[in-house]
């Protein structure tokens, strides 16, 4: 039955987006806020909300030490966000569906597992930083260069794109949404610090390249409309919308009892088409904002049971 191959299928793919996304953000925050030396700078990327409540519970404490917070989302095996969990979740999905991914898939997912709890790692995250997030997202990148090159365009490989698609989605949507907060607005006093903070985003991203190809100046406004409105961009909405609506479009005709959430896609391409992209950086686009995330959430949950309830004998 496919069921439970297409959840071990569509949850290894989020964990391995969201490792790379991570692991980007952790390197460019390391190397921008050396350059910048502003407390402004380092405010905008302090634990979240969400973080806090077990950072404060592990370690007894209100301090947040730029050194003992990184380790936290590197290393704390009880976080499951830290790059160590998001590893260990992607290869315990991989091992299952070993019969799915290639053999040399599922070593370079191994590899990087059993790096990451060698005894010289650490050594190499506590000197050279750089040459350790290196790894960890050129590694996650080749990873994912098999699933594209090597999977069969069957059912599997477009239920694995849902996850990484749905994933970059969400951290898409988190990334725009910070923008508005108070800590954006802090580094923004200062137009250096901005160009800083926005350079930091997009190499976050993997988009600074692209970015600039595309001609946007360096600006909030004109940040904000490249990720939402850019429709060859593969971190922008539009793009990632478009590419989820070709996968699910493939499943529906695939699998039998499959349900594509399309009223949802309908509903979030419909508000972009309409978005004004300064919506995130003013409080009063606070109501399409969270109508924004309320549609993302809500495809989430519909994606989920569409495809962990599906069942095709396979043949």
């Amino acid at each position: 039955m496919i069921s439970r191959i297409a959840e071990q299928s569509f949850w290894m793919c989020r964990y391995l987006e969201r490792l790379e996304t991570f692991a980007r953000s952790f390197l460019a925050t390391h190397l921008f806020s050396l350059d910048s030396h502003e407390v402004a700078f380092e405010e905008f990327f302090r634990l979240s909300p969400l973080e806090k409540p077990l950072y404060i519970k592990i370690y007894n404490s209100h301090d947040t030490d730029e050194e003992l917070i990184q380790y936290f989302r590197v290393w704390q095996e009880l976080n499951p966000e830290s790059l160590l969990s998001l590893l260990g979740n992607a290869r315990a999905n991989g091992l299952l569906i070993r019969e799915i991914i290639s053999e040399s898939m599922w070593q370079m997912i191994n590899r990087l597992y059993l790096w990451m709890h060698s005894e010289t790692v650490k050594k190499l995250y506590m000197t050279d930083k750089y040459n350790f997030y290196t790894r960890i997202i050129e590694t996650t990148q080749l990873i994912k260069g098999m699933y594209y090159n090597l999977l069969l365009r069957d059912e599997y490989y477009h239920i694995m794109s849902v996850g990484l698609m749905t994933e970059r989605l969400t951290q898409v949507v988190l990334m725009l949404d910070k923008l508005n907060s108070k800590e954006f607005f802090a580094v923004s006093a200062n137009s250096q610090s901005e160009n800083n903070l926005l350079k930091c985003l997009l190499e976050s991203f993997a988009s600074t390249q692209n970015y600039l190809r595309s001609g946007y100046g360096m600006s909030s406004t004109l940040f904000a409309k490249f990720f939402t409105h850019d429709l060859h961009a593969p971190h922008a909405l539009n793009f990632i919308l478009r590419d989820l609506s070709m996968h699910l479009s493939i499943l529906q005709t695939e699998l039998h009892g499959f349900e594509q959430p399309h009223l949802h896609l309908k509903d979030l391409a419909e508000l972009f088409s309409q978005l004004n992209p300064s919506i995130f950086l003013c409080d009063k686009g606070l109501e399409t904002k969270q109508q924004i995330f309320s549609v993302i959430y809500k495809m989430n949950e519909e994606l989920r049971n569409s495809i962990f309830a599906t069942e095709k004998i396979l043949v």
